[in-house]
């Protein structure tokens, strides 16, 4: 399956497995992210990239079960979906009664910090992805861009306020080859 479908469906199925995100608190933006692509063998930076795409941000009540003081889900814009560099998040979703809780979020006044605890891979639910060009797999001049698993560990931090969401979320591919910061700039819609 082509990888922006691919990409699109995942999207699509964590923002629509709760009716709630018509609710939410809902910023649009720009979200800009730095991709290092690292050797496989020695770890050196072989390739580096920064893009630039247009996200939406959804700040709601916990879904059911979720641990955090508010739902955060971070997905691209529909015309943007799959493109190279875009970083989708979601603090937790709910699928058949099984709570998925990826995120552990704090917020104290206008900060909001977390980190990614578990990516719920083994049960085929990994939401936080990062799309990007994977050099390890190709030959040379091919490109292929590809859905890869945000790693356990990576961080988040911002401000959240009634009219405008800043964050930075800095981390890894489950891969570890594709490490990568992202700065998101959002206002309230």
């Amino acid at each position: 399956m082509n990888t922006r479908i691919m990409t699109a469906l995942i999207v699509l199925f964590a923002l629509l497995l709760s009716t709630r995100v018509i609710h939410a608190q809902t910023y649009g933006g720009t979200a800009t992210t730095t991709i290092n692509v690292l050797h496989p063998l020695n770890g050196t930076i072989i390739d580096q990239r920064t893009f630039s795409n247009t996200v939406l941000v959804f700040i709601d009540n916990p879904v059911p079960g979720e641990s955090n003081p508010k739902n955060l889900v971070v997905a691209p814009s529909i015309n943007e979906v799959g493109l190279e560099g875009q970083l989708s998040l979601s603090s937790a979703i709910r699928f058949d009664g099984f709570l998925a809780q990826y995120w552990t979020l704090q917020i104290t006044g206008s900060t909001i910090t977390g980190t990614l605890v578990e990516d719920h891979r083994e049960e085929a639910l990994a939401a936080n992805l990062l799309n990007s060009l994977d050099l390890n797999l190709l030959p040379a001049g091919l490109r292929f861009v590809t859905s890869l698993a945000v790693a356990e560990g990576t961080a988040l931090s911002g401000t959240l306020t009634n009219g405008q969401i800043s964050l930075t979320v800095q981390g890894n591919t489950v891969d570890t080859f594709h490490p990568f910061t992202t700065t998101i700039s959002a206002f309230r819609q």
